[in-house]
C-alpha cells in the first residue's frame, strides 16, 4: 500500500508548512519516527484499524516554519490544522523521546502510547551521532550537523522535564524493542524513568534490531495492535517471535 505524502499550507497562515501521511480508519494513531519505506508493511496492517497520521518533521521542514524549529510546536499545529483531538502516540526511536515529550504536555490528550525501541543506552553526543547514522541509512557530512540538531532537541530539552517521567505512571504505555538492539538498555532507561523493570511493560521482537517495525512488521503490529484495543493488557514476554 502506497499513500503519498500530503502538503498542506493553511490560509490563515500561509509561512506554516505541513507533510504528512494520513490513512485507514478508526482511533486516530500518530506514528512518530523512521522514513517512510520502514513502516510501509506496518502501516498497511495498522491502517486497517486505525487512522494512521504519519508526520515528516525533517530538520529541512522544521527550518521552515516560523518560529524555533521544535518538533513538539510543529505537531501540535498539524494536530490542530487537522482538527484532531485525541490519539494514541506510536514513537520509534529519537522519536520515542518526542513522543514522550507530547504526552507530558498534553496528557488529557494521549490516551496510549508505544515506545518503540527507544535508544535508553544513549549517553553522548557521540553514541547519538552513531544512532544517527543508522537512521540515515549512509555516512554523509550533513548528517553530523542534522545529529548535532536532534541531540539537542531531544536530550537537551527532555534534561528539563522531569514530568515526562510521570506519564509512565499515569499513561497506558507498551515498550517494543527488538532483540538485538544496541541502542536499547532496560536497565538504563529503568534508572532513569523510576520505574522498576518489572514495571517497564516491555516486549522483545526475536530476531530483530533497531528497526522492530521493519523486521518483523507483523509481529510488530500484531503487539501494537492488541495494545490499542485493549483495556487491560499483559505483554506476550514469553510469547515473543
Amino acid at each position: 500500500m502506497k499513500t503519498n505524502f500530503e502538503n498542506i499550507r493553511p490560509k490563515s497562515d500561509s509561512s506554516k508548512h505541513y507533510r504528512f501521511r494520513i490513512m485507514g480508519k478508526g482511533p486516530n494513531l500518530l506514528i512518530l519516527g523512521g522514513s517512510s519505506g520502514d513502516w510501509e508493511n506496518a502501516l498497511e496492517l495498522l491502517s486497517s484499524n486505525f487512522t494512521v497520521i504519519i508526520p515528516s518533521f525533517s530538520k529541512a521542514i522544521l527550518d521552515r516554519q516560523p518560529g524555533s524549529p521544535d518538533p513538539i510546536f510543529y505537531l501540535e499545529n498539524l494536530l490542530e490544522e487537522l482538527s484532531i483531538d485525541r490519539f494514541s502516540i506510536l514513537a520509534h526511536s529519537v522519536s520515542a523521546w518526542i513522543g514522550l515529550r507530547l504526552a507530558a504536555i498534553h496528557p488529557e490528550r494521549v490516551t496510549k502510547l508505544i515506545l518503540a525501541n527507544l535508544p535508553s543506552a544513549i549517553e553522548d553526543r557521540f553514541s547519538f551521532q552513531q544512532l544517527h547514522q543508522v537512521l540515515a541509512g549512509k555516512r554523509r557530512p550533513a548528517s553530523i550537523d542534522q545529529s548535532s540538531f536532534w541531540f539537542d532537541q531531544v536530550f537537551c530539552q527532555l534534561s528539563f522535564l522531569n514530568e515526562v517521567k510521570e506519564v509512565l505512571k499515569r499513561t497506558p504505555f507498551l515498550m517494543i524493542v527488538g532483540e538485538t538492539d544496541r541502542f536499547f538498555s532496560k536497565e538504563k532507561f529503568a534508572n532513569w524513568s523510576n520505574l522498576t523493570e518489572a514495571n517497564l511493560n516491555l516486549e522483545v521482537i526475536r530476531f530483530s534490531g533497531h528497526f522492530s517495525m521493519k523486521d518483523n512488521p507483523w509481529y510488530f503490529s500484531a503487539i501494537a495492535k492488541e495494545f490499542l484495543q485493549s483495556k487491560s493488557y499483559k505483554p506476550f514476554t514469553s510469547k515473543s517471535a
